[in-house]
């Protein structure tokens, strides 16, 4: 595992697209959301840049776990860093590992140093207060797993790398602008149309979490809440968002270790028909 991620890191270092997207990209977004953000009527008076922030870190799920995930399986492919690979005595679900560990530890490192620069620019606007960090710290988490799944499930089941990218490529956008990323969920959740197409996008229910942690310490007002995290969410439970989020991360989980049964369930399904029908056919020509 820990020659994996040697050769990984090594990759990341020598690839100055991966290096842009991962720790030059999330900052820029950052400082435009903010400026988006501020022109936004918001459910509270509040301030740009706390109500961008949480959707930015939510958004680096997608972009390390979907996309730069995506570009490096793709790459290792067509270079000598496969080959290099393939001659290591490693399992397929060793490297799998490895590579989700890896993209967790560099989306974790990236969340850090977004939360650090919006602390020595944005000081006077963000509530640190406000969060709870375990929350926090799990949302992340689970974020970071389920992009990484589908990520992988992208590379497993299309053999092609062009569609591949394109579909990476597709996936990243409708996840980023309709799962609460850059466009806020109380924004979200006032077209109905738009409201159910989050629904479907699995990010929406992490970026639920994210909003749960960020509007957790809020604070009150003869034992009432001045600001709650309802205002800013789809949902007005926690619970449903977390329960729907390990779920969809056991179900990725099962196509991943199962593809190769996966893969071949449509040929079974035809072989099982066309025995069917050929065993009808003896029966009618007997």
């Amino acid at each position: 595992m820990i020659a994996v991620l040697k050769l990984l890191f090594k990759y990341q270092v020598k690839s100055w697209f991966s290096f842009l997207l991962c720790f030059i990209l999330p900052f820029i977004f950052l400082i435009f959301c903010v400026a988006f953000s501020n022109t936004i009527q918001q459910p509270i008076s509040s301030n740009g840049a706390f109500l961008a922030l949480p959707g930015v870190i939510i958004s680096i799920g997608p972009t390390i776990g979907i996309l730069n995930l995506t570009l490096i399986l793709t790459d290792f492919k067509q270079t000598l860093f496969f080959k290099r690979l393939k001659s290591m005595p490693l399992k397929m679900s060793e490297f799998f590992y490895s590579l989700v560990f890896y993209h967790l530890l560099i989306i974790l490192i990236i969340s850090a140093q977004l939360l650090g620069f919006s602390a020595a620019i944005y000081h006077k606007q963000i509530h640190f207060d406000w969060i709870n960090w375990a929350w926090l710290f799990v949302t992340i988490i689970i974020n970071s797993i389920t992009s990484c799944l589908i990520g992988f499930i992208f590379n497993i089941f299309i053999e092609d790398f062009k569609i591949n990218l394109i579909i990476a490529i597709a996936f990243f956008l409708l996840t980023v602008f309709l799962s609460g990323c850059y466009l806020p969920l109380f924004v979200i959740r006032t077209s109905a149309i738009l409201k159910y197409l989050a629904l479907i996008i699995p990010g929406t229910y992490a970026s639920s979490l994210m909003i749960y942690s960020w509007y957790h310490f809020t604070p009150t007002y003869n034992g009432k809440e001045l600001i709650s995290y309802k205002d800013y969410g789809i949902f007005t439970n926690y619970l449903i968002p977390l329960i729907i989020s390990l779920i969809i991360i056991i179900v990725l989980l099962s196509f991943i270790l199962f593809h190769k049964a996966i893969k071949t369930l449509p040929y079974k399904i035809k072989k099982n028909l066309q025995e069917k029908i050929n065993a009808k056919r003896w029966k009618r020509t007997k």
